[in-house]
């Protein structure tokens, strides 16, 4: 009420002239120039980083005659300020940061328009689905099958590189080469991108900077399901590009970034579903609760234990998945390289970028058909194996026929030697 009461017979001082406000007239607290004279920590930088990614992603996928008109940086210092600090910052080329969620809007809708013309060429061109990993009933094939998913999916992303030979395929898709991401332009230059067989070539640039990555295609049709834990998978040492944190560092939080797919009441009907299904075809006698999934304990991004690590199961990722190199050709007749990098980075990730001089099967391993010898990369086995303890106990325990054995040391140690 007091907003809409007559004005006071006098007006109140504001220490200007004119009425105006004199902002020199105040001081800050001292609590306050100690805090503002403190270097910014990592939470405050992350946030200005995921804020400025946002607005990366977001300019992207709009044209351009919905995008505000903004200053140049060299023109506006907070700008230019704001443009050191992200030059400055580590690039995550193997472990990259989380995926940008489009916040705005019409950026979402757009990216939207764009997954249902991928979904709609994936299932054309049929686009693998992540349940080709448990395609494995041999021991030991477990390594076997991720080498040649990551193998063929590496092979499909590379498929774009013949718009580098192919002129008629250029001009096919000539809206593809129209515009590419700032990320492109300071790696090759304005000379390179004056040419269409320039143009094709720094895309081929492009597609091998995430080389080996694999992002998920749409979110809302991914599913989890109980599955038996796969012969041979803990000692086969899944390779790191499915590790959820770089080491196989457990993330000890659920998180979507990892495929967790939060506390929906689709997802715990999904759950209840799959264990009562096991428990009835399997006669699994032990407590339901040992069948739910543990997202705490999870390490790699495709599967995740149980609570009861000892129970022979795991959940396993399904969905379909693609890469950088796919999307181009899916979106490429539409949409421009730029747009089309703006939507790719909304995508979660699946598989990580390979790490330059290490092959898709095994964490330090330079060769595609085994283990090189050595004591560094026995030891480095020896490591991968303990990340994959309590899968590689079940399996001890289940080849031996025993009831029961606790994750000490001493365990372990016999499970990796068994």
């Amino acid at each position: 009420s007091f907003l809409f009461s007559k004005s006071p017979e006098t007006e109140p001082d504001w220490g200007g002239e004119g009425g105006t406000l004199d902002a020199t007239s105040f001081e800050g607290t001292p609590a306050l120039h100690d805090d503002l004279e403190k270097e910014m920590g990592p939470a405050t930088a992350g946030a200005l980083l995921g804020g400025m990614e946002q607005q990366e992603v977001r300019e992207a996928l709009l044209p351009a005659f919905l995008l505000p008109v903004r200053e140049r940086p060299e023109i506006n210092e907070e700008m230019a300020n704001m443009q050191r600090l992200k030059e400055a910052a580590p690039e995550h080329v193997r472990w990259r940061s989380p995926t940008v969620v489009a916040a705005d809007p019409t950026a979402v809708a757009v990216a939207g328009a764009m997954r249902v013309l991928a979904r709609g060429w994936a299932q054309r061109n049929s686009c693998p689905d992540l349940g080709l990993l448990r395609d494995t009933a041999e021991p030991g094939s477990a390594s076997s099958a991720e080498v040649d998913f990551l193998t063929d999916a590496n092979r499909r992303s590379l498929q774009v590189l013949r718009l580098r030979e192919d002129a008629a395929a250029r001009d096919e898709y000539r809206v593809l080469l129209e515009s590419f991401p700032a990320i492109t332009i300071m790696k090759v230059g304005h000379a390179q991108l004056e040419t269409p067989e320039g143009r094709a070539r720094a895309l081929g640039q492009l597609v091998n900077k995430h080389n080996g990555e694999i992002v998920e295609l749409d979110k809302a049709s991914v599913s989890w399901t109980l599955e038996r834990v796969v012969p041979g998978a803990a000692s086969a040492a899944r390779s790191e590009q499915w590790y959820c944190c770089e080491y196989g560092v457990r993330p000890g939080h659920a998180d979507l970034d990892f495929g967790w797919p939060g506390d929906s009441a689709e997802h715990i009907a999904q759950v209840q579903f799959e264990v009562s299904k096991v428990i009835e075809k399997e006669n699994f006698t032990q407590p339901r609760a040992c069948l739910f999934p543990n997202w705490r304990m999870q390490v790699n991004r495709v599967i995740c234990p149980c609570s009861q690590p000892t129970s022979g199961y795991e959940w396993a990722r399904k969905g379909t998945v693609v890469t950088l190199g796919e999307l181009f050709l899916a979106l490429g007749k539409c949409y421009t390289a730029t747009q089309i990098y703006g939507f790719y980075r909304t995508l979660r990730i699946v598989a990580l970028k390979r790490r330059k001089g290490v092959g898709a099967h095994t964490p330090g391993s330079g060769s595609v058909t085994g283990v090189t010898g050595g004591p560094l990369q026995a030891a480095r086995l020896r490591l991968d194996l303990r990340r994959n303890e309590e899968q590689l106990l079940a399996e001890y325990v289940a080849a031996n026929e025993l009831d029961h054995l606790d994750a000490t040391k001493k365990n372990i140690g016999a499970a990796i030697r068994y």
